[in-house]
Protein backbone atom coordinates (compact mmCIF):
# COMPACT_ATOMS: atom_id res chain seq x y z
CA UNK A 1 0.00 0.00 0.00
CA UNK A 2 1.45 3.05 -0.67
CA UNK A 3 1.34 6.16 2.27
CA UNK A 4 0.17 9.10 1.66
CA UNK A 5 3.44 11.21 1.70
CA UNK A 6 4.58 8.57 -0.72
CA UNK A 7 1.46 9.79 -3.10
CA UNK A 8 2.57 13.83 -2.92
CA UNK A 9 5.92 13.17 -3.53
CA UNK A 10 5.77 10.96 -6.65
CA UNK A 11 2.98 13.66 -7.94
CA UNK A 12 4.97 16.71 -6.88
CA UNK A 13 7.57 15.62 -8.86
CA UNK A 14 5.54 14.57 -11.79
CA UNK A 15 3.86 17.82 -11.98
CA UNK A 16 7.32 19.79 -11.80
CA UNK A 17 9.18 17.45 -13.88
CA UNK A 18 6.32 16.58 -16.66
CA UNK A 19 4.12 19.54 -16.29
CA UNK A 20 6.74 22.28 -15.49
CA UNK A 21 4.77 23.10 -12.74
CA UNK A 22 7.27 25.19 -10.76
CA UNK A 23 8.09 23.66 -7.78
CA UNK A 24 7.95 26.70 -5.46
CA UNK A 25 4.63 27.58 -6.74
CA UNK A 26 3.22 24.05 -5.62
CA UNK A 27 2.37 24.98 -2.00
CA UNK A 28 -0.58 22.30 -0.23
CA UNK A 29 -3.10 25.00 -0.67
CA UNK A 30 -2.30 25.80 -4.01
CA UNK A 31 -5.02 26.13 -6.52
CA UNK A 32 -3.80 24.18 -9.65
CA UNK A 33 -6.47 25.06 -12.39
CA UNK A 34 -7.46 28.35 -10.78
CA UNK A 35 -3.83 29.78 -11.22
CA UNK A 36 -2.92 28.11 -14.35
CA UNK A 37 -0.29 25.48 -13.18
CA UNK A 38 -2.39 22.75 -15.07
CA UNK A 39 -4.83 22.65 -17.88
CA UNK A 40 -7.73 20.41 -19.11
CA UNK A 41 -4.48 18.33 -20.93
CA UNK A 42 -2.34 18.59 -18.08
CA UNK A 43 -5.56 17.01 -16.02
CA UNK A 44 -5.78 13.87 -18.22
CA UNK A 45 -1.86 13.33 -17.92
CA UNK A 46 -2.27 13.64 -13.86
CA UNK A 47 -5.23 10.80 -13.96
CA UNK A 48 -3.06 8.63 -16.60
CA UNK A 49 -0.46 9.06 -13.87
CA UNK A 50 -1.99 8.18 -11.00
CA UNK A 51 -3.54 5.05 -13.09
CA UNK A 52 -0.16 4.25 -14.23
CA UNK A 53 1.98 4.69 -11.75
CA UNK A 54 -0.35 5.24 -8.52
CA UNK A 55 -1.94 2.34 -9.84
CA UNK A 56 -5.40 4.63 -9.27
CA UNK A 57 -8.95 3.68 -10.49
CA UNK A 58 -10.19 6.64 -11.36
CA UNK A 59 -14.01 6.31 -12.61
CA UNK A 60 -14.29 9.02 -15.44
CA UNK A 61 -17.38 10.72 -13.17
CA UNK A 62 -14.66 11.36 -10.41
CA UNK A 63 -12.60 13.46 -12.29
CA UNK A 64 -13.73 16.81 -11.55
CA UNK A 65 -12.68 19.96 -10.60
CA UNK A 66 -12.80 19.27 -7.12
CA UNK A 67 -10.02 16.77 -7.31
CA UNK A 68 -7.83 19.22 -8.81
CA UNK A 69 -8.50 22.40 -6.56
CA UNK A 70 -5.41 22.54 -4.57
CA UNK A 71 -1.95 20.00 -5.17
CA UNK A 72 -3.58 18.52 -1.27
CA UNK A 73 -7.32 17.81 -2.77
CA UNK A 74 -5.07 16.28 -5.78
CA UNK A 75 -3.22 14.04 -3.39
CA UNK A 76 -6.56 13.50 -0.81
CA UNK A 77 -8.55 12.29 -4.05
CA UNK A 78 -5.69 9.83 -5.44
CA UNK A 79 -5.25 8.55 -1.72
CA UNK A 80 -9.08 8.60 -0.26
CA UNK A 81 -11.11 8.58 -3.25
CA UNK A 82 -8.86 6.70 -6.14
CA UNK A 83 -7.43 4.23 -3.66
CA UNK A 84 -3.26 4.91 -4.57
CA UNK A 85 -1.65 1.67 -4.85
CA UNK A 86 -4.41 -0.46 -3.73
Amino acid sequence: MTTQAEVRDRLRAFLTDELGVPGDLLDDDMPLLEAGLIDSLGVVEVVAFCEDELQCVVPPEDIAPDAFQTFDALVSAAVDRWNAGG
